[in-house]
């Protein structure tokens, strides 16, 4: 299970209160996300987070696992455990 509802971090969490309370998996499914004031918090470390959570509820599946793929790769790329999609990188 994904987002808030997976229990990671504080009980406390207000994103996490907020997301359960309306019944939603994580706050990319939430209408007020840009506005939503209890990120402030999470934000000092983590500046672009609701960027990411807004892609997330706009974007493909499988564009966003190959982007984050690629970021992974270029982060590590020295890591043989990353692997794509793409049937032409797979041996024969």
């Amino acid at each position: 299970m994904p987002g808030c509802q997976k229990g990671g971090g504080p009980p406390t969490c207000k994103i996490r209160i907020c997301a359960l309370s309306k019944g939603i998996m994580d706050c990319s499914q939430c209408d007020q996300l840009i506005e939503c004031r209890n990120f402030e918090e999470l934000e000092k470390t983590h500046p672009k987070i609701k960027e990411g959570l807004a892609e997330i509820k706009t974007g493909s599946r499988p564009a966003l696992i190959e982007k984050w793929v690629g970021e992974l790769k270029n982060k590590w790329p020295h890591c043989v455990m990353l692997c794509t999609s793409d049937k032409k990188d797979k041996p024969p």
